[in-house]
């Protein structure tokens, strides 16, 4: 179990607590004690006092300072249950990586063509959804490959048995992967084109994207055969 604390939180959720209070105390004071729900009558008893000035006086509400203080101490800490994840800062980062499911069903309605179904029968809709599932999965791991290769860069540019060479390719690179979102950068080597500008006396090959940081890029993902791999895609404009 890791525990947190956001100290941003305390504030908004003092803020919370003191306008619904208020908001019942006007409420009580109105005599809307019977048309307030179960969980507003218990939360108006567990932090508000009540009493009247006299024998059919004017009902007072007060705050129980108490109750109130005791549930303050505790504002800003929240805690995270993980079997897996032994560093706190590791399940912190993947708890919040659940804001990243929108921006899947985002990716598999537009980047994997999920808006419309495009099949007339079940088992043809699940192949397809299937497929869809594999394609999320790998961008998720290739997410995850990157973050692991900006770390990389990070570190490498302390090391101080790197060249200088080196470390200013990797200082490059790792400047460029912090302005890619992930769309971008899948976007940047979506297309690679081969141009071949010709002159009398001989023939130049210029390929997008093969540039010293685009091979630096793969080679440090593992794939050190980038252009082998991508002739066979290229688009050529003579």
């Amino acid at each position: 179990m890791h525990l947190y604390l956001n100290r941003e939180r305390v504030g908004e959720d003092e803020k919370r607590l003191a306008t619904d209070l208020m908001s019942l105390k006007n409420d009580i004071e109105k005599g809307l004690w019977d048309e307030l729900s179960e969980s507003a009558q218990k939360k108006a008893e567990k932090y508000l006092n009540t009493s009247r000035l006299g024998r059919g006086g004017k009902l007072k509400v007060t705050i129980n300072e108490d109750a109130y203080a005791r549930a303050r101490k505790d504002y800003g800490y929240f805690a995270l249950v993980s079997n897996k994840a032994e560093d706190c800062f590791e399940a912190l980062r993947k708890y919040r990586l659940r804001e990243k499911i929108e921006e899947a069903f985002k990716d598999t309605k537009n980047r994997l063509d999920g808006t419309r179904t495009r099949v007339w029968d079940g088992d043809t809709l699940k192949g397809r959804m299937f497929c869809q599932f594999v394609g999320l999965g790998y961008q998720c791991f290739l997410h995850t490959k990157i973050q692991e290769l900006k770390e990389q860069l990070e570190l490498s540019l302390s090391d101080s048995k790197l060249a200088e060479r080196d470390k200013e390719q990797n200082a490059d690179l790792l400047k460029w992967l912090k302005k890619q979102s992930m769309q971008s950068l899948i976007d940047w080597f979506d297309c690679i084109e081969m141009t071949r500008p010709r002159n009398d006396d001989l023939i130049h090959t210029q390929t997008s994207g093969d540039t010293k940081r685009d091979r630096l890029f793969f080679t440090l993902l593992g794939i050190s055969d980038f252009e082998e791999k991508t002739q066979n895609q290229v688009k050529v404009n003579p």
